[in-house]
């Protein structure tokens, strides 16, 4: 999975228990096990205005993957 799936997935999580959001990840990331990155989450009708962050941990081969969103 690449990034952008990535984020299309953590939105599609999130727009099920909320308002619709728009979510934005890095476009290159490694993907070894261990590597972390960062998210930015805003709200789809306010895309310039960040409203958490969504970190993200890679577990496995092929950019498996858990995460966690901390509001801003």
């Amino acid at each position: 999975m690449s990034p952008a799936g990535i984020a299309g997935d953590i939105q599609a999580r999130l727009d099920r228990t909320g308002p619709r959001t728009s979510v934005s990840c890095p476009q290159a990331v490694s993907e070894a096990v261990g590597t972390s990155f960062t998210c930015s989450v805003a709200y789809a009708d306010r895309p310039r205005v960040v409203v958490a962050d969504a970190t993200v941990n890679i577990v496995g081969p092929g950019l498996r993957y858990v995460w966690r969103s901390t509001p801003r």
